[in-house]
């Protein structure tokens, strides 16, 4: 017996479907908007506390906003933030430690997916600062080095959801 042609394309449907989950391009097909704050918010936290907790020059790591509450934004929507600090544990050469630093933070976000929008910053005591998004889902991350080598804030921000 012949299967209908409307089963094989549902069938169809779902196999690529379940193949461009990763992407989320299957839910934008289905009319989604893609991700809500929460989404958003979580993987925020979750690269936030990654890029921290494997940069051994930190210490002291004290998070002040976990990314855990929509911030309301015009139209209903929403936006999550997260911030910390940590205190630097920098060598006797300040600004070769921030340079290296800088190198790390910024490498240690390209591998999570950011693309580097700015790195600012010059001979102590200015302070570093890197900025970094992630297109894949809107998020915005913000670190800056004390130009006296003494402490790292991180800030991130996901875009009105």
């Amino acid at each position: 017996m012949p299967v209908p042609k409307q089963v094989v394309r549902m069938v169809l449907a779902g196999l690529t479907c379940g193949a461009l989950v990763t992407t989320g391009a299957c839910g934008l097909a289905n009319g989604d908007d893609g991700p809500t704050a929460a989404e958003a918010g979580t993987q925020l936290a979750k690269d936030a506390r990654s890029l921290l907790d494997q940069d051994r020059s930190l210490t002291n790591v004290r998070v002040s906003d976990d990314a855990g509450r929509d911030v309301a934004c015009d139209d209903g929507k929403a936006k999550r933030s997260f911030a910390a600090d940590a205190r630097l544990n920098n060598a006797a050469d300040v600004d070769s430690f921030l340079d290296n630093e800088t190198d790390v933070v910024v490498g240690r976000l390209s591998s999570m997916g950011y693309e580097l929008k700015s790195d600012e910053g010059s001979d102590p005591p200015a302070d570093r600062k890197v900025v970094s998004t992630k297109d894949s889902l809107p998020i915005t991350m913000t670190v800056v080095l004390r130009g006296d080598g003494s402490t790292l804030r991180l800030t991130g921000e996901t875009a009105c959801l």
